[in-house]
Parts: structure tokens; C-alpha cells; sequence
């Protein structure tokens, strides 16, 4: 295939776009707007800076993707003429990934510097994207912020520097919550790690250090390990949690009956629990034992539902039984009256005579009292209050003996 002389030209175009738009942002005036917030302030004009790294961290990215790879994959469009993408995965070199690709291109050893440099110029850009990103999504997990509505705790000079990244635009809609949360002692300040879905080990260590100022050549390695093995342990926790609350619902449910099942001259137990579903039943049972559902799950089924409709007959059985019981001994009860408990048997002489006055549980005192003279022809007025003083003596001296 031949190549056309604009090749090089092409290959550069995004590099150049990258320092052209470097070169427009120092001009772009800073305003600070945040809906649901209520709070439009508008700000001084200022250079756009690019916060996360400096120059020299670009320039050593740059240097170690052309010579060991990127740590993601890196893909540019190349016109031969019709347009073939050249993806360079994760950790393979740039310079061999070019010389494989104008190998099988057909094109000239003359082209594999303009495709490194292609690929180098747009590991820059995505370096710059990723590192962007990290610190956005730093800022929303340590003070909370959310998009376009609520700033948090974001302080005033990181506010500005959010606007000038569109950080609204790079991270999720609310602060997620963290898969694993690892807590990494730095001097004297604690800070904490946290790694989410749909994040690699790797990327969540790597926008740690970012955001701290950590240095991932020397302590990545460790973070990774630390972090691979607190989710292992997180993984291992949520599993045991998970079987327990299983056995737990199990033992919770009610057993209902055990079918006896025999399979090949071995007598297994097939147990049925109240809420469970007959067809799930078969089906986990032929699942378990190994058997054809076509040629067992009806006879079991039907066993199933036979057994059923036995124990609901029992069971209706018992209840008539227990509903009769309830009847007979609430008819015996009303026909006869249980006697009232004696409280108090109080001799009573009057004129020579030994009369006996019984208070029973449930008695009006007054009313027992004045039935008493009535009964013997005493003097309400005189005895009544007599024999009131004399049961209120006796209940007292029955209390202290009790």
C-alpha cells in the first residue's frame, strides 16, 4: 500500500489540537454558577491551570509509555488511505506496537517514529483526561458533592478550579458508595482509600496517590496488596453473612412433613416447608438426586400434593375435635357455677348464741352485713357497725399473717 505524504501530518493533528487548546484556555473567564444552590458569584479573571500534574509528570508518562507502555489501552487512527485504528494494549510498548503495525500495513520503517509519536501524543492527552477525572472524583468522595446541585464542603479556591476541569461533566450524578474502603496511615493524617464498581485495583490506587501526592512507583505495589486483599476479606465477610441469613430464613420456615423418596433402594427425605412453591420443590430435588424431571417430577409432584391433602384433613380433624372440647367445657362451666372462694368464717355470739358470718370472694361487705341481721333479728344500727369493726380487725390481722 502506498503512503501518502500527508501522513505525517495526520498523525499530529491531535497532538497539535491539545497545545492549541492549552493555549485558548488562558483566556476563558471563570464564573460560578451551581443550580439548587442558590449562590451565582462571578469571578476574576484567571489562568486555567491544570492541577493534577505538572509538566515534568506528563513528560515522564510520556517517557515511560514509549519505552514499557501504557498502563490502558491506547488506540489512534492512521489513513493508508482508507482509515485503520492502531490500539496498543495495556503494557506493550508503543514503539514495538508501531512497527508491528507498518509490518502488517506494508508500510515503510519510515512511518514507525510518526506512529510512536502519534501514539505518545495521545497517551498525553488521556493521562491528562484520567488524571483530570481522579482529582473530580477525589473532591465529590471527600466533601461530598454533588453535580450541579450542591457544593458541599468544597472550599472556595477548589470550587473555582472544579469549574475550570467541568468536573460536573466527568463524575457520577451523587457520591457512590465504596466497594472497599481502605484506611492508609501518611505522617500524621489518615486518610482512606476506596475502591468502587466497575473500578480495577490498579485505577483505584492510582487515583489515591494522585490526590495525595503519593508516589505510585514506590508504594503502588503495596497499596494494590493491601487493597486486593481487604476486598478478599470483604468478599469472604458478605458470604458468610449471606449463608447464614440463609440458614437462618431456613430454619425460620416452618417444616411442614418429610416425604420419604426411594431412589435406587435408598430411602431419602424430601422435606416440605410452609410458603414453598411445589414446582421450585421438584425441580431442586431432581436437580439434587440426579434424576429426570420428565420421568420423576410428576409421580413426586403428585405424592406431594396426596400428602397435602391428607394433612389438611388431619389437621381439620383436630380442629373440629378441639372446637368440640371448647364447647363442652364452656357448657359445663355455665351449667355449673364454680363455688365462690371462702375469704373470711367469723363466729358471732349473740345472746348465748354462736352464729357463723362467711365472707366469700366477690361479697359487699355492707350488703353481707345487713343480710346477717335481717337473718338472726339483730339491730342494724346497733350491731351493724359492731360487726363491720369486726370484719375489718379480721381481714387486717388475715393480711399481716399472709
Amino acid at each position: 500500500v502506498r503512503v501518502p505524504a500527508c501522513l505525517p501530518a495526520c498523525l499530529s493533528v491531535s497532538a497539535r489540537l491539545l497545545a492549541a487548546r492549552r493555549r485558548d484556555a488562558a483566556a476563558v473567564p471563570v464564573s460560578e454558577t451551581r443550580a439548587g444552590g442558590g449562590r451565582a458569584t462571578a469571578r476574576r479573571r484567571m489562568a486555567a491551570k491544570v492541577c493534577m500534574a505538572a509538566a515534568a509528570a506528563l513528560a515522564a508518562l510520556a517517557g515511560a509509555a514509549q519505552g514499557q507502555g501504557a498502563s490502558e489501552t491506547v488506540t489512534v487512527a492512521v489513513t493508508i488511505p482508507v482509515t485503520v485504528p492502531l490500539e496498543v494494549p495495556a503494557g506493550k510498548s508503543f514503539s514495538e506496537a508501531a512497527a508491528e503495525f507498518a509490518q502488517r500495513n506494508g508500510l515503510t520503517s519510515e512511518t514507525v517514529p510518526v506512529l510512536e509519536k502519534a501514539l505518545t501524543a495521545r497517551w498525553e492527552e488521556m493521562s491528562k483526561d484520567n488524571l483530570r477525572r481522579n482529582q473530580c472524583f477525589q473532591w465529590q468522595l471527600d466533601h461530598q458533592v454533588f453535580p450541579l446541585k450542591d457544593w458541599g464542603t468544597l472550599p472556595e479556591a477548589a470550587r473555582i478550579q472544579w469549574l475550570q476541569l467541568e468536573c460536573d461533566s466527568v463524575v457520577p450524578a451523587e457520591p457512590p458508595a465504596a466497594l472497599v474502603t481502605l484506611e492508609v496511615q501518611v505522617g500524621d493524617t489518615k486518610l482512606y482509600l476506596r475502591a468502587f464498581e466497575g473500578d480495577t485495583i490498579r485505577q483505584s490506587v492510582e487515583r489515591f496517590c494522585t490526590a495525595h501526592g503519593i508516589d505510585v512507583s514506590l508504594y503502588g505495589q503495596e497499596l494494590i496488596t493491601a487493597v486486593a486483599d481487604r476486598f478478599a476479606a470483604t468478599q469472604a465477610q458478605q458470604q458468610q453473612q449471606q449463608q447464614q441469613q440463609q440458614q437462618q430464613q431456613e430454619t425460620e420456615r416452618q417444616l411442614l412433613f418429610s416425604l420419604p423418596v426411594d431412589i435406587d433402594g435408598r430411602l431419602v427425605r424430601l422435606r416440605v416447608h410452609q410458603g414453598d412453591d411445589l414446582d421450585e420443590i421438584v425441580r431442586n430435588f431432581c436437580a439434587e438426586f440426579n434424576l429426570d424431571l420428565a420421568e420423576v417430577g410428576e409421580p413426586i409432584r403428585k405424592a406431594i400434593i396426596d400428602t397435602t391433602e391428607k394433612l389438611q384433613e388431619q389437621l381439620q380433624d383436630e380442629l373440629r375435635q378441639q372446637y368440640a372440647e371448647q364447647q363442652a367445657a364452656l357448657k359445663q362451666a355455665v351449667e355449673t357455677p364454680e363455688e365462690p372462694k371462702l375469704l373470711l368464717d367469723i363466729p358471732i355470739n349473740v345472746d348465748g348464741r354462736e352464729f357463723a358470718l362467711k365472707l366469700y370472694d366477690g361479697d359487699f361487705v355492707d350488703t353481707k352485713i345487713n343480710s346477717f341481721c335481717e337473718q338472726h333479728g339483730l339491730d342494724k344500727a346497733v350491731h351493724g357497725p359492731l360487726l363491720l369493726r369486726h370484719v375489718a380487725e379480721r381481714t387486717q390481722a388475715l393480711q399481716a399473717q399472709q
